[in-house]
């Protein structure tokens, strides 16, 4: 999923981070701006979807 962010946003993105949850949140914001959460919509984004979601941001 980073790869397929950094490949569509390369020229708009100057840091991209990871943090690992171990209580199985999925959490995806843009700045402090919530773009995807697992708790709110009960599944992992599916393909395309971040990428989209950060254009539409």
């Amino acid at each position: 999923m980073a790869e397929e962010i950094l490949t569509e946003h390369w020229g708009k993105i100057s840091e991209l981070v990871v943090v690992p949850y171990t209580d199985g949140r999925f959490v995806v914001k843009v700045g402090d701006r919530q773009l995807f959460s697992k708790a709110d919509t009960g599944r992992f984004p599916t393909k395309g979807e971040m990428a989209r979601l950060m254009s539409q941001a």
